[in-house]
């Protein structure tokens, strides 16, 4: 009678993320290759991915940069996702980076788009879940702006 419930198992720990220094050395060195010109996929990912990643850093460390590198995060992940439409992991650090820049309808349809794609796992799936929701709360002031059923006498 006086047992307990089994406690739900610890979620596994997020895998550390690079180092803003070696994101910046990153970009230094991927940079160049896109400016030049160059149209490989798998180069335009992971710099659109190393541009998200050093944005995101930059808005941990309340730099003022941050700013610029989420437009040019948020362009380039555009570029990526339209080389790889499937990726769902593109679409959700898109969601993140309209999420700083508090653009929530672009948040909104990055995370619809991720779960739009079909076979993937339950992680990715809840993490467009929880942007999906995010951006939803967000927006409910100016959807419901001018909405009769909902202005009170």
């Amino acid at each position: 009678a006086g047992e307990r419930p089994a406690r739900a198992p610890e979620p596994p720990p997020e895998p550390a993320r690079p180092s803003a220094a070696e994101l910046e050395a990153e970009l230094a060195l991927l940079e160049p290759r896109v400016a030049a010109g160059a149209e490989d996929p798998e180069l335009l990912r992971r710099f659109a991915l190393t541009l998200a990643g050093l944005a995101r850093a930059r808005v941990e460390a309340r730099d003022a940069s941050a700013g610029y590198l989420l437009e040019d995060a948020a362009r380039e992940l555009e570029r990526a996702q339209a080389a790889f439409p499937l990726d769902a992991s593109l679409c959700l650090e898109a969601a993140r980076c309209a999420y700083y820049r508090s653009d929530f309808e672009a948040e909104e349809r990055w995370a619809t788009a991720a779960l739009s794609i079909e076979g993937q796992g339950p992680d990715t799936r809840t993490e467009a879940l929880r942007w999906l929701g995010d951006a939803g709360a967000r927006l409910i002031p100016a959807r419901a702006a001018g909405d009769d059923l909902l202005v009170r006498p």
